[in-house]
Order: C-alpha cells, then sequence, then structure tokens
C-alpha cells in the first residue's frame, strides 16, 4: 500500500502512530490523544489539512488486485487493502475529529505513482514491491502481507 510521503510520515508518525499501534493491540484509551487547553494543535501536513478542510480522502486502488483490492458485483471496491485503508481513514476520523466521506479512483499497475504523487489520490491500497527506488518517490505503509516465489517438486 502506498501512500504520499506528507501523508504517510506525518500521520503515522505524529498523528496516529500511537493510535494505529494501540488499536491493533486493543488498548487505546479514550481521550489518550485529546489536546489539553494550554496545548497548541499540531501543525498537520498539506495531505491531511486537506482532507480536513475537504471532508475527503481519496484511495487509488487497482481493481486487478485480488484478493487485496477489486470490485465486487455492485461495482464497489472491496478486499484486504481496501478494508485496512478503510481502518486508516477510521482513525484519520478520530483524530481529526470530524467524519470523512471515501472517494474512490482505479489505477493501473502504470498508474498507481503518478495518480498518488500527483495528488490525484491520498494514498493507495495493493501490493506493491518496497524497493529503494520506489522510496525516492513514495512512503509504504508497514509490510501486511509477505510473498515470494515457491515451487513444488517431487520430493
Amino acid at each position: 500500500m502506498n501512500f504520499r510521503s506528507s501523508l504517510f510520515r506525518r500521520v503515522i508518525s505524529n498523528v496516529s502512530a500511537a493510535v494505529l499501534t494501540l488499536a491493533t493491540l486493543g488498548l487505546y484509551a479514550q481521550g489518550a490523544f485529546a489536546q489539553t487547553a494550554e496545548a497548541p494543535a499540531p501543525k498537520l501536513p498539506p495531505t491531511l489539512s486537506k482532507v480536513r478542510d475537504t471532508g475527503v480522502v481519496t484511495i487509488a486502488f487497482r481493481p486487478d488486485a485480488i484478493p487485496f483490492a477489486y470490485l465486487d458485483e455492485n461495482k464497489q471496491p472491496v478486499g484486504y487493502g481496501i478494508d485496512i485503508c478503510r481502518e486508516i481513514v477510521r482513525l484519520m476520523e478520530r483524530e481529526l475529529k470530524r467524519s470523512l466521506r471515501v472517494a474512490f479512483v482505479e489505477v493501473s499497475a502504470r498508474t498507481r505513482f503518478d495518480v498518488v504523487n500527483s495528488g490525484k489520490a491520498d494514498m493507495e491500497c495493493g501490493t506493491t514491491i518496497n524497493d529503494p527506488q520506489r522510496r525516492k518517490t513514495v512512503d509504504y505503509s508497514m509490510p501486511y502481507q509477505f510473498s515470494g516465489p515457491r515451487f513444488l517438486v517431487r520430493s
């Protein structure tokens, strides 16, 4: 799953890293990240500011990335990667204290980086090899699926 640098790096590290970790462990305490009266609100990165101001999170997905992202019988995006992105949106809603609408944009293996880097999507739900060349232009979430070539042979 790819994220725009400003969104992923700052949301996960500054805003929701503890929320994401603790929510995953089921230990999130209500109000743990509430602002005190004296503390100023943290400055949001541009992408998160845009999401807060518009109330819309745009998620790119590849409809051919089964089981991570694909279209169901109603032509709606579903899959494991989509579920993870929706959970990130839920955490963003909690942190921003407002509801957000999710918009989806279809991408291909060729267009997914351009769509995220141009700001047409705030994040991408899919499977992408995390290599040094790609990390120069996008950030990645923590891995949620590992794969590699395997061979089945007679012993």
